[in-house]
């Protein structure tokens, strides 16, 4: 039996990302069930971005209409950015996660989940990310 190296590996997912999608794939995000965020790898190799610089840090226009988080671009409705600007405020202070009536009325919204808010969404799950029952941040980038 032959086991295969992780850069081996991590070429043979680029190659079948490639067949199936026709997407050439430079980096993919893992979720470990164990783990409570996702693990960010860079697949090592021969594609068109090899020893470019590192992807752009995460940013913000500056009314949260648009996001970019590690590497995925977002746009939100009005409600949606407001509950993104707090989690966001939160994440540059350290602050763990918010809770989800909070985060709700502070965006003004008459939605009773934050699920229900994002329904949907590509972000959720990706960027907003449970902290706990009820609490909410944004994942680690």
């Amino acid at each position: 039996m032959h086991s295969l190296s992780l850069v081996e590996a991590l070429r043979q997912l680029r190659g079948a990302v490639e067949a199936e999608y026709g997407l050439h794939a430079e980096r993919i995000l893992l979720f470990v069930l164990e783990k409570p965020k996702p693990l960010s790898l860079y697949l090592p190799g021969d594609g068109p971005n090899r020893g470019a610089a590192p992807p752009p840090k995460n940013r913000h226009s500056a009314d949260f209409s648009t996001v970019c988080w590690l590497g995925a671009a977002y746009t939100f409705s009005p409600a949606q950015r407001a509950v993104v600007r707090q989690l966001w405020q939160a994440w540059e202070d350290g602050t763990p996660g918010l809770g989800q009536e909070a985060l709700l009325e502070g965006a003004d919204s008459q939605a009773g989940r934050l699920r229900d808010l994002f329904r949907d969404h590509p972000a959720w799950g990706i960027l907003i990310v449970p902290a706990g029952k009820g609490i909410f941040r944004l994942a680690e980038g």
